[in-house]
């Protein structure tokens, strides 16, 4: 196996995985969860980190 073919199997399960994580966060009705999971997605979409950093969310007064 080659460098750039164990990334991209990496790659897939880490969409894979936020993608689960998507749909679980949606149905708990997190949405600051789905908002900064679906950022994530987009930027590896389109090759760029993600829009909101992690620490958004975890602000005391966005528990929800």
């Amino acid at each position: 196996m080659t460098e750039s073919s164990e990334a991209y199997e990496l790659s897939n399960v880490v969409e894979t995985a936020l993608a689960k994580a998507l749909v679980l966060a949606a149905e708990a009705r997190r949405w600051d969860i789905v908002v900064q999971i679906a950022r994530e997605l987009e930027g590896r979409r389109v090759g760029t980190a993600a829009l909101a950093p992690a620490s958004e969310s975890r602000r005391p007064g966005n528990a929800k």
